[in-house]
Formats: C-alpha cells, structure tokens, sequence
C-alpha cells in the first residue's frame, strides 16, 4: 500500500492520486487537517512488539504501518482542534507530534521524501543555492519587494522574466481554494506591480521550455 500524507486543497497531490487511480495502484491518502475528526493512528507498544495502525473511519479500514511499501508527504496541515484557547496550544502541540510520530515509525527507505527533509526541500531560495553548490544552471533569480529591483531585473534579462510565490501560490479561506499560478510577466503587468510589490517575490530569468511532460 502507498500511503500518501497532505492536505485537502493540495492540487499537486489531487493529480497524483489521480494517476495512482487510472493505474489502479492502490494508496490511501491522509489529509491531515482531518486527523481526530475522519482517522486517528493508534500505538500499541510493548516488549512484546509494537503496532501502529491507522484507523479510516468512513469505512472502519485499519492499515498497519508494515504494509506500507511507499510514503509521500506533501504540506500537512494541523487540525483545527475545538478546544478552548487555553487548551489550544497544548491540544495543537500533541497533535503535531503524534503526527511526527507517526512519520518517523515508517521506515526512511519507504518514503519518497522523508519528512525531516521537508523543510529544507520546501524552500525555494536554498534549493537555488545548494543547486549552485553543487555545480547545476539555475536561472538568474531576484527575491524582492522593492519596486526600482524588479524593473531593473526586469531589464537587465532582456524584458523576459517570470513571477511566482516564495512558498506556493494556494490559497483557502475555508470556503473555496484559489490558485496564484507561476507567470511570465509583460509590460503591462509589470506597471501594476507596485500594487503586489509589498510582498516578497521570486522574480526569474523566463527560459522557454523544450520538453513537456505528461
């Protein structure tokens, strides 16, 4: 079994399980803002042995953590626990980490992208930089707010740059998701910044693609 781990508004994993389905490739994916409220995860350990099982409630399935061949965990996201303030913290605090607990009990071998790397992976500007350490191209790359840089980013790579979010472009208000999509930006767009440029962007090189994939 594939055990997928993210969030419900997650597009990039919706195409994944996507794919996984018209394969008939069999997963189960957690949405972690769901945990307590549609599946828990249970430990019984003793010196007898251990088991770690993962409890669906919709249809009462239950997946043992040793049938798990393949782990991907893609922006999980804490529950929004009905507790009063002051229980809160300590409630979201418990929760995150039986959840880390629950990442580490899955062999690193099994993961795609083991969990403690995650946050490395996650930011952009140093995977820049550690792909220049170790010798890759990267696109010239600008991370700024300050108007006069963009324009003169903007110039000095022949008019032909791209924008998109330092962390990622989803958004949800709990009611419906929007998408801030990677851009090229043009004359015109680029007059309107200022009205966006109070906070930080990546602004790149634009490189015209060759290959398409999927």
């Amino acid at each position: 079994m594939i055990l997928i781990i993210s969030n419900k508004t997650d597009l990039a994993t919706d195409y994944l399980v996507h794919y996984l389905s018209e394969k008939k490739i069999k997963y189960v994916r957690l949405n972690t803002e769901d945990f307590q409220l549609k599946w828990e995860v249970n430990f019984d350990i003793s010196s007898k042995g251990s088991e770690v099982i993962i409890h669906r409630y919709s249809d009462n399935y239950k997946l043992s953590t040793t049938m798990i061949y393949g782990a991907y965990i893609r922006q999980p996201q804490l529950p929004d626990l009905n507790l009063s303030n002051s229980d809160k913290e300590f409630g979201m605090r418990e929760v995150g980490e039986t959840l880390k607990s629950l990442w580490r009990v899955i062999p690193e071998k099994i993961w795609l992208n083991a969990p403690h790397n995650i946050l490395r992976a996650s930011n952009k500007p140093e995977q820049l930089q550690i792909a220049k350490s170790v010798g890759f191209n990267i696109p010239n790359t600008c991370i700024t707010s300050n108007i006069e840089k963009i324009y003169s980013f903007y110039q000095s790579n022949n008019q032909q740059i791209i924008a998109k979010a330092v962390k990622h472009g989803f958004q949800y208000d709990g009611y419906k998701a929007k998408v801030v999509a990677t851009q090229k930006l043009n004359s015109k767009q680029l007059s309107t910044i200022k009205n966006f440029a109070k906070v930080p962007m990546i602004f790149q090189e634009f490189i015209e693609k060759t290959v398409t994939y999927g």
